[in-house]
């Protein structure tokens, strides 16, 4: 009996009771975990707002490039259709060449 005295002299009241309501030490420990709660939320939203700026530049990036990208794909369409038009007037040249040499022979 006299062990078990001890042993509940030397442990914390228990928060759920009355008396350990009161207590100075479960007083002092709830503020303590409150405040540090409050300070892991405060961590917390500055860090998702950072991760949200970070996320709206890669978006931004993203875009840009694919934008980019676009752009390139369309000036190359174009540099392929005048690249193909040369050809084909290049070929209607040679064989109009081609004929009129043919016509000069005859």
């Amino acid at each position: 009996m006299a062990q078990l005295a001890t042993d509940y002299n030397t442990m914390e009241m228990n928060p759920d009771s009355a008396q350990g309501k009161l207590s100075d030490t479960f007083v002092t420990k709830e503020s303590e975990n409150r405040e540090a709660v409050e300070k892991l939320g405060a961590d917390f939203k500055e860090i998702i707002a950072e991760v949200k700026s970070k996320l709206e530049f890669a978006r931004d990036e993203y875009n840009y490039w694919c934008d980019e990208a676009k752009r390139e794909d369309d000036e190359m369409k174009i540099y392929q259709q005048q690249y193909y038009e040369e050809e084909e007037r290049l070929r209607r040249e040679a064989a109009e060449e081609e004929a009129r040499r043919k016509r000069e022979a005859s």
